[in-house]
């Protein structure tokens, strides 16, 4: 069986769950699985490691296009011969390939395109929720979108991250056919560790209690919030607690969020370790005691899914998430951390402090969030479940 993904967002520019969730689920698999994705002047060394890899990439150049103009006629103008030029090159790519299966991966970009891949092949949008909450600008973003979302009725499947994500669909367009695949954790790549001591004396947090936040660094994420609510848990007390807060990621709101840490007094007890390679997250998670990111929606845009709560349960932490989007299919409240209420200061005061102040209660925690991560989002499980849906609907079954 041969499998073609299309999407507009690839490494090195993007490297987001996301691409995660597809390069997990398609590695080493009995089908022929391609990807057709945008040209960046950073591929060469990307392209090098798919070179010794089961996943084809093939970079497509008119996938690069980004409207600039800022007049309606400009972008107008300029949309026409984009999407002439992005049709032309991703169909000779079809033509060649003659895939089982096309996979959408953009359905705010390339839904326009579906009917012409229907005649390839069956469709599948694979989507993540977040692409469904941008709000259009002007009357030719609301033209566009309106085009876009005529593919969630003519594709035979939409395959959803979460059963928010699957409820937007639906809710925008009744008629379309659904399928929730929730995200998943690699237990190979996401474990506690035998040397958790150790690793707290590394990273100087031996004898606190360590909070960890991964993230890309934007507003919607709640890092601000959680500035502030940690700043009134350490000086709001009769006794400083004993406890640290490390953040990951990089961002457009680096900057600010630092400035913001230091302006409250927390340089000593924040630390912002910028972009961060995978094995240095990963020891940091395994010698920490609390994941908490507060996130929240922000003009429209949310969490799709919420893989990092996973991640972090399966190293064996309680999380502490916004309820919003599909973050309420990736924790599950009181069991394996606590969801919040967004921008309440003292919903999420309250949930740390609980954590903050019982080490049985981490532990407890700690221990269910991983045996659910385990089991019910384990990436050996949601493979099965992909190539399951990928046969039936090459065989024509109906799905959703």
């Amino acid at each position: 069986m041969k499998i073609v993904l299309i999407t507009p967002f690839y490494r090195p520019d993007n490297y987001g769950g996301a691409v995660q969730v597809y390069e997990n689920l398609c590695r080493n698999q009995d089908f022929d699985f391609n990807i057709i994705c945008p040209s960046s002047k950073d591929e060469t060394d990307d392209d090098a490691y798919f070179l010794n890899s089961d996943i084809k990439l093939h970079r497509c150049s008119s996938l690069t296009f980004q409207f600039t103009m800022k007049s309606i006629y400009s972008r107008l103008q300029e949309f026409l011969f984009y999407r002439k030029a992005r049709k032309k090159e991703i169909l000779d790519y079809l033509g060649l390939m003659k895939p089982d299966i096309i996979i959408n991966g953009g359905v705010r970009w390339l839904g326009w395109m579906v009917r012409d891949f229907k005649k390839i092949a069956p469709v599948i949008n694979y989507v993540h929720g977040e692409e469904l909450s941008i709000r259009p600008i002007g009357i030719v973003g609301k033209w566009f979108f309106r085009l876009q979302n005529k593919s969630l009725e003519q594709v035979d499947l939409n395959l959803c991250v979460s059963s928010y994500t699957s409820d937007k669909v639906k809710e925008i367009s009744p008629k379309a056919k659904t399928a929730v695949l929730t995200n998943f954790v690699d237990p190979n790549r996401f474990f506690p560790s035998d040397n958790r001591y150790k690793l707290k004396e590394k990273y100087k947090i031996d004898g606190k209690v360590s909070l960890i936040s991964v993230c890309r660094l934007i507003e919607r994420k709640g890092i601000e919030d959680l500035l502030v609510a940690f700043n009134e848990i350490l000086f709001n007390a009769e006794e400083v607690p004993n406890v640290v807060l490390n953040i990951c990621g990089s961002g457009p709101d680096f900057k600010k969020l630092k400035e913001c840490s230091d302006l409250l007094g927390l340089s000593e007890y924040v630390s912002f370790h910028g972009f961060t390679e995978d094995s240095h997250m990963l020891e940091l998670l395994q010698a920490s005691d609390i994941f908490v990111m507060p996130n929240k929606m922000v003009d429209g845009d949310l969490e799709g899914f919420g893989l990092v709560f996973l991640e972090a349960n399966a190293c064996g932490l309680p999380v502490i998430g916004g309820r919003s989007g599909g973050v309420v299919d990736a924790i599950e409240d009181g069991v394996s951390g606590f969801l919040v209420t967004p921008e309440s200061n003292n919903h999420l005061k309250e949930s740390l402090n609980i954590l903050i102040k019982s080490e049985f209660l981490r532990q407890k925690i700690g221990q269910q969030g991983q045996q659910r991560a385990l089991s019910e989002f384990s990436l050996s499980k949601k493979r099965s479940q992909f190539i399951t849906i990928l046969n039936e609907i090459k065989e024509g079954v109906e799905v959703g």
